[in-house]
Parts: structure tokens; C-alpha cells; sequence
């Protein structure tokens, strides 16, 4: 491919991207938690149209390796590093051959999907990859085997587009909300700009930012704040040991590229330390660090409750804080309780005008109730004496768009028949509840009933399992504390315990208890 084409090409994909952006960025469930979806493609494939426009780079391999380059420099956001992929498969083919023809752009579609899927350590179904895959094998079905280049495309984008209403029946959170996956529509639109360039057809213009056509889209959730993007220049980069390093502070990680750079997405509560972990290594450029907290603020122009919610453990935050909406976590809670002045400055730092107050803890029960009378505010008080009881009611209940008596109505109904149980180190040697409990061992207890005490983690946990499970339950959750034991014996002794139930384990790191159990 000479660069003549490969400007006019992505060009055109930009213009057609660039039409759909904001019907992308606007269709979500969802907010978009390293900024929209829409903008990150089209500022990726922007960069990409610029660093081609200022290239003197001549001969269709060394176009190739510009395109590559680019796409590798200017990706931003999840979707942005899986597009840079994408775009580096298509590069190394179109790399081999100044024409472009129909066999051309099914062997490069194949090398886009392949190459993305290998760069992502956990590529998951149901996302933009799933479509890429789905386009690459279209273009090697029989029926497509006698169509020119423009009618292979147009038949590739037309698969392209099935494939992406098909996303939400094979993702399990896309199915339940009804709606796709965003990037897999930007991906989509950026082949069929593609299309239109190699057709012949104008670009149409922008499209109606509440047009028919896709469904509802959903965004990748992390309960990291902040969308940590840069690029690492230097020698013999280790690509796996940064991205070790960068997995123990952050999620949706990807670090993408070669020995000689790297291209690196991760969402984290500490950009400054993701940052340093890559200047340790080389050169660090192209930062960008979006504030997720804020976009989702800045997205919900229907606010109406907020929930204040008390729990210990930087993970049990987090957990908190993936529901959509606007919640607000206090540290305490197990151990030490929060002040009566902490809760009501939470209470009266929150954007909307009604609250949900979660104690999660029956020491915290007092004081929540207290700061009510502190504030001018629609508050209420459901009075969930634990953390277990607490992520029930936001992560099952909670809607920001309803009031908050109409909240604290559905969080009730949400922990009728919840059960729960914790593990922890018995302090002391005594008989609780007819059980004898030796200082030193695991306590285990099912709905504040000691049931267990033993030296064998595992067997106490399976004691506490059988209680919550009694009234059949189908799912089980575990939230670790900090410094418990590995839990991968656990999982395979509950998997044969407990066949028909799902175990969902989920790093709390609350102290003093091992575990906190809920079904």
C-alpha cells in the first residue's frame, strides 16, 4: 500500500468515525469509564491521519511501519491500545505489497484479528475483538471467495454489524443490560469508512445523536480512578515485566508494542506510581490521566439520591464504587466506626439532593442515624449491619435517578433472605454458641452464629459454606481481607463441595477478618 492510499483511506475512516462519535459516546448505560469510547477511537485514528499527513516515508513497507508506528503512538483509552493492534495486523500485511486487492484485505483482516487477540493477556468475548474476529472470518467464507475488494468490505462491515448486535448474548453483563459493546461499534464504522474509500462513495455526514440502529452500548467498568495512558521508548523493554509490575496497581491493563517501545493503557488509583514503574525502564511520553470519577459525575444529569456507604479495605472502596451512580465510601466499619461529623460531611459533599446512608456495620448504625439530624437534606438510613449487607444493597438496588425513600424501599426487599458469614483468628480461648474456640484457630460463623473452630482454613470455610448455602442459593461470595491465605485449594475443594454453585471471589483487604462470605 503507497501512502497516497493509506492517507486517503484513513481519512475517510476518520470522517466516518468522527460522524458516528458522539451517537457512540452518547448511547451508555453506563458512563465511560476512560472517557468515551467514540472520542478515544477518533482521537487514535486523528493521530494516525496526522502522523501519515506529515510522513516522507515512501515504499509500501515503509508506510506499513509509519501506519504501525502511529497507530502504536496515538492510541488512548482501552479501546485505543485494542484499535493500535488491529491496526498493526492490517500494517504487516499491506506491508508485503504496493496493490491492494480482495486476497490482500482478507489476509490482513485475518492478521488484525489474530494480532489483537495475542497482545490482549485476557481477551474477553463479547467485546471489539469478538467483532474483529467475526469480520476476519467473514472474509474467508466460500460465498465471499469471488467478490472484488469494495464488495468484500461492504460484506465484511455488513457481518460486522451482526456481530455486534450478537455481543450481548455472549457476554453475561451485556446480556442482563440488554445492550453491545461500544468499541466493537466504533470498529465497525471505522471498516466501513474504509469501505467508502475504496468504493468510491462520499462519507455521509454526522450521524443523529439519537439515531436507530445499534442498541444501547455498554463500556468496560473499572473501579480504578484514574485512565493512566503513556508510551515507553527505550532498549530491551520487557514488555511482561512492566505489565507485572503495573497488574498490582490497576485494572484493564494493556501494555502493547516491542523491545524498542511500548504502548501502555491501565486504570489505577496511583498514575504518578504506574508512571514511574515505566520511567524505571526508559523514556516516558504521550501521558495522558483522565479522572474517571469526574466523567461519571459530569454523565449524570439525572442524579436525584446518592449513597454514603461505610466499609474497610481499599478494595471494599472500589467494590462500592463500581455502581453507576454517585457513591460515596467512608473508611471504617469491622473495627473502628466513622464519627457522626464524617458521615455528615459525605452526606452533605454529595451532588444530589437525596441520600442513602449505608453503615454496613451495627457500631455505625448510631452515628449515621445521628448525622441525619445534622442536615437539611432528604437522608435515610438503611441500617445494614455489615459490609456483606452493604454491597447487596448498592450493587442490587441502588438507582440514582429514583429518590431515596424509593432506594431504601428496594434495598430492603434486595437483602430479604440475604445470608452471611465471616472467618476470622480466634483471640481468645472461650464456647460461644456450644462451640469450643481455641485462641490462635479459625472461627467461622454463619449469620453472627459461631459454627466452626479449627486449624484448617479451608475445612472452616467449607463449615461456614454449608450454613449460608442451607436455604439453596446458587451463588457464593467471598471477599478476602488483608493477608489471608491463597485461596486456590479453597476454590477447588468448594467447585466439588458445591457443584452447582458459583463462587465469586473478590479482594476486599478488610482487616482482621480472612473472609467475609455472602449468598
Amino acid at each position: 500500500m503507497e501512502m497516497d492510499v493509506a492517507r486517503r483511506v484513513s481519512r475517510d475512516a476518520l470522517r466516518n468515525l468522527e460522524a458516528h462519535r458522539a451517537r457512540i459516546n452518547r448511547l451508555n448505560v453506563y458512563p465511560v469509564p476512560d472517557g468515551d469510547t467514540g472520542t478515544n477511537m477518533t482521537l487514535t485514528v486523528q493521530f494516525i491521519v496526522d502522523e501519515l499527513e506529515r510522513s516522507l516515508a515512501t515504499g509500501h513497507a515503509a508506510v506499513a511501519k509509519e501506519l504501525e508506528d502511529a497507530a502504536l503512538r496515538g492510541a488512548l483509552g482501552n479501546s485505543g491500545v485494542i484499535l493500535s493492534q488491529i491496526v498493526r495486523g492490517l500494517a504487516r500485511v499491506l506491508g508485503k505489497q504496493a496493490g491492494v486487492e480482495a486476497v490482500t484485505i482478507r489476509d490482513a483482516l485475518r492478521s488484525a484479528s489474530d494480532e489483537a487477540m495475542s497482545a490482549i493477556d485476557h481477551p474477553v468475548h463479547g467485546t471489539m475483538l469478538t467483532v474483529m474476529e467475526a469480520m476476519a472470518t467473514a472474509a474467508e467464507l466460500p460465498e465471499a471467495g469471488g467478490l472484488d475488494k469494495s464488495q468484500l468490505l461492504a460484506f465484511v462491515v455488513e457481518r460486522g454489524e451482526v456481530a455486534v448486535a450478537e455481543t450481548q448474548n455472549q457476554l453475561p453483563k451485556l446480556r442482563d443490560a440488554g445492550v453491545v459493546d461500544a468499541g466493537g461499534v466504533g470498529l465497525v464504522e471505522i471498516l466501513r469508512g474504509i469501505y467508502f474509500s475504496v468504493a468510491g462513495i462520499p462519507v455521509p455526514g454526522s450521524a443523529p445523536v439519537d439515531e436507530d440502529g445499534f442498541p444501547e452500548i455498554e463500556h468496560e467498568f473499572s473501579t480504578f480512578q484514574f485512565c493512566t495512558n503513556f508510551v515507553v521508548e527505550g532498549s530491551a523493554l520487557d514488555r511482561e515485566a512492566l505489565a507485572e509490575e503495573l497488574g498490582q496497581i490497576g485494572d484493564s491493563l494493556h501494555v502493547v508494542g516491542g523491545p524498542s517501545l511500548l504502548r501502555v493503557h491501565v486504570h489505577t488509583d496511583d498514575a504518578e506510581r504506574a508512571i514511574e514503574c515505566a520511567r524505571s525502564r526508559g523514556i516516558v511520553s504521550s501521558v495522558a490521566v483522565a479522572d474517571m470519577d469526574e466523567q461519571i459525575r459530569e454523565r449524570l444529569t439525572d442524579l436525584q439520591t446518592a449513597v454514603v456507604a461505610v466499609a474497610p479495605g481499599a478494595g471494599n472502596r472500589r467494590l462500592f464504587g463500581r455502581k453507576f451512580g454517585e457513591v460515596i465510601v467512608i473508611e471504617g466499619g469491622l473495627t473502628g466506626s466513622p464519627s457522626v461529623q464524617e458521615i455528615l460531611a459525605a452526606i452533605e459533599r454529595a451532588r444530589a439532593p437525596e441520600v442513602v446512608v449505608l453503615p454496613n456495620d451495627p457500631n455505625a448504625v448510631g452515628a449515621a442515624l445521628q448525622a441525619t439530624e445534622f442536615t437539611s437534606r432528604k437522608v435515610r438510613v438503611v441500617e445494614t449491619d455489615s459490609l456483606q449487607a452493604g454491597l447487596v444493597a448498592v450493587n442490587e438496588a441502588y438507582s440514582h435517578g429514583d429518590r431515596a425513600e424509593e432506594n431504601m424501599e428496594a434495598m430492603a426487599a434486595a437483602l430479604d433472605g440475604l445470608r452471611t458469614g465471616d472467618v476470622a483468628t480466634a483471640v481468645e480461648t472461650t464456647i460461644i454458641d456450644g462451640v469450643e474456640v481455641r485462641a490462635g484457630e479459625w472461627l467461622g460463623r454463619a449469620d453472627g452464629r459461631v459454627l466452626v473452630c479449627g486449624s484448617d482454613f479451608d475445612e472452616v470455610v467449607l463449615t461456614v459454606a454449608r450454613g449460608v448455602l442451607a436455604d439453596g442459593a446458587d451463588t457464593f461470595t467471598a471477599i478476602t481481607g488483608v493477608d489471608g491465605p491463597r485461596l486456590d485449594e479453597l476454590c477447588r475443594r468448594f467447585a466439588h463441595a458445591f457443584p452447582r454453585v458459583e463462587l465469586e471471589v473478590l479482594d476486599g483487604g478488610q482487616p482482621h477478618y480472612a473472609l467475609l462470605v455472602f449468598a
